[in-house]
């Protein structure tokens, strides 16, 4: 932000002194932060809401029977839950929950129909991780088997 090299040596995020080693998309969202001058974890915090939102409504959507909607949609909430339960402090000042919302949309992109919601869950992911290049091949063949196989 102040003419400093994209991978510069950066203290924060209780990780101390790191060179960020993650695509440009992992660290965008804090640009956010930054311009707005708000902490650096409430994106995390708005982009995981914010997926678990999109994931209630396509929930909404496709699941008719009202107690296995609510079962569904509290099971992202569980899984937060277990990982501040297990890691503690560190997971509160982690942005790991960021990612958690990018494979959240991922996994809904696999049952919707929506363009925009398919191609969100695969920017998002791509754009901030490499290791997601392995779940290409994957996505790619469920997609072939929703579109191209009735």
């Amino acid at each position: 932000m102040n003419n400093e090299l994209v991978y510069a040596p950066y203290t924060g995020f209780n990780y101390g002194t790191f060179t960020p080693g993650y695509l440009p998309f992992h660290w965008f969202p804090f640009v956010i932060c930054k311009y707005f001058n708000l902490k650096f974890h409430w994106i995390v915090v708005i982009i995981f809401l914010v997926a678990c939102a999109i994931y209630t409504v396509v929930l909404y959507h496709n699941i008719k029977n009202k107690f296995w909607l609510i079962i569904n949609c509290i099971l992202p909430f569980i899984l937060l839950f277990s990982i501040y339960l297990k890691t503690g402090r560190t997971a509160v000042q982690s942005i790991e929950i960021m990612i958690l919302g990018y494979y959240l949309i991922l996994a809904i992109s696999l049952f919707s129909k929506n363009v925009f919601i398919k191609s969100m869950g695969l920017i998002l992911p791509l754009l901030s991780r490499y290791s997601f290049l392995f779940w290409l091949p994957i996505y790619f063949y469920n997609l072939f088997l929703k579109i191209i196989v009735p």
